[in-house]
């Protein structure tokens, strides 16, 4: 609907990230929708757009970056609707789930990190700084301080754009590349 060639939707069926998704059975289609409709809502629905962030907190390092460019943008109800989303969400699945949930997720951050270091997380299929050092045989090291600094770096543009800018087109075009690239996972 959003664009002017009724014809757009194939070379978006067709795109590799699209059909690796499908394949693999990855979420990245869902936080990806999640996503562009906060970013397509954001203006004219911030409530509703609100509510989209909220629920990237399924990926939690996917939304370190959503916080910062909505204060940025001075989208105060988005901001208060994605922390209030947030929230709720987080509650019922502490009163739906219990505790021990909690403590696994908690607890299976140190897995992740141990799979992010040796490669179990595999590398190759994998954008960030972090990872392509590891690829290439540096050490972890290396790769820890290549991606602080591209973090700052995508960071300082993110701010810069966020904040004197207001195509939503470019504001969301950094705002995925810097989130896709911020954490090293």
């Amino acid at each position: 609907r959003w664009h002017p060639d009724p014809a757009a939707w194939l070379p978006i069926l067709a795109f590799p990230a699209i059909v690796t998704n499908i394949m693999f059975g990855q979420n990245g289609l869902l936080t990806a929708a999640l996503a562009l409709m906060a970013l397509y809502h954001l203006d004219r629905r911030p409530l509703l757009s609100g509510f989209w962030i909220g629920l990237l907190a399924i990926k939690p390092h996917l939304g370190l970056l959503f916080p910062l460019a909505l204060l940025l943008g001075r989208h105060w109800r988005v901001f208060a609707s994605a922390a209030l989303t947030t929230l709720v969400f987080s509650l019922l699945t502490l009163l739906l789930f219990g505790v021990d949930t909690w403590k696994a997720f908690l607890g299976s951050t140190a897995a992740a990190r141990h799979a992010l270091e040796t490669g179990i997380a595999v590398w190759n299929v994998m954008i960030t700084p972090f990872s392509n050092v590891r690829l290439l045989g540096g050490d972890i090291m290396l790769a820890y301080g290549l991606q602080a600094a591209f973090a700052l770096l995508y960071l300082t543009v993110l701010i810069g754009v966020w904040r004197g800018c207001t195509d939503i087109w470019l504001r969301g075009s950094i705002l995925a590349l810097a989130t896709l690239n911020f954490s090293p996972y």
